[in-house]
């Protein structure tokens, strides 16, 4: 997939998650709004997007960042 194919399919995902909030869901959720549309599902074996969203993934590395500025 291309990135512009990739931009358009998260930015679709994006646009109907906030268009969900503001309807007044509270239930609206990006992560859940990405694994229900099967343009996007199919690139993802199981559980794999729930680690690349997942904040351990992001911040797996602060730490050793931290420690090499001397912080």
């Amino acid at each position: 997939m291309t990135r512009e194919e990739a931009y358009e399919l998260v930015q679709r995902n994006a646009m109907a998650t906030w268009q969900a909030k503001h309807a007044g869901a509270a239930d609206a959720n990006f992560q859940k709004q990405l694994l229900s549309d099967p343009e996007v599902a199919k690139h993802f074996g199981p559980g794999e997007l729930d680690a690349l969203c997942s904040l351990e993934f992001h911040f797996k590395e602060v730490e050793a960042k931290f420690k090499a500025l001397g912080i």
